[in-house]
């Protein structure tokens, strides 16, 4: 699917929108008529910038920039499952702004401490606090800053 793809769905339409971040093939789809913008994946509280198919943190960042110029009021996300005001992009372009590969903290997964992956959460949080409404994070790899 290309950006600008509209799907008319009778009456309702939704448009394609390219969100590369989690994977270089993310995307969005505007509905235009309830300026709703459902994006997956692609932005999120809990983003994983380390799988091998993950852009830069520096296309991340661009791709909030991005989102932030698209006429849209609410956000629906896959993690949390979820609908977010449009402010909440804030948070998120804050966060990766803030990533420092030296206070970035190591990621362990499946019990496993994952070598040259870091993540960093809002201020004077953990992965422990994911429930608290206001948890944000970024999971990142080394090669992807």
């Amino acid at each position: 699917m290309e950006e600008g793809t509209v799907f008319d769905l009778g009456g309702k339409t939704l448009e394609v929108v390219e969100l590369p971040g989690h994977t270089g093939g993310s995307i969005g789809l505007l509905y235009r008529e309830e300026k709703v913008l459902y994006v997956g994946d692609a932005m999120n509280s809990a983003l994983l910038l380390f799988f091998p198919e993950a852009t830069s943190l520096k296309v991340y960042t661009q791709t909030l920039e991005k989102a932030r110029n698209l006429d849209f009021v609410e956000m629906v996300q896959s993690h949390p499952p979820k609908i977010f005001g449009k402010e909440v992009l804030e948070r998120y372009l804050k966060l990766a702004k803030s990533v420092d590969w030296e206070t970035a903290r190591p990621y362990i997964h499946e019990g496993k401490e994952l070598p040259n992956v870091r993540y960093v959460c809002t201020e004077g949080m953990t992965l422990a606090d994911m429930q608290n409404p206001d948890f944000d994070c970024i999971v990142v790899a080394k090669d992807k800053l």
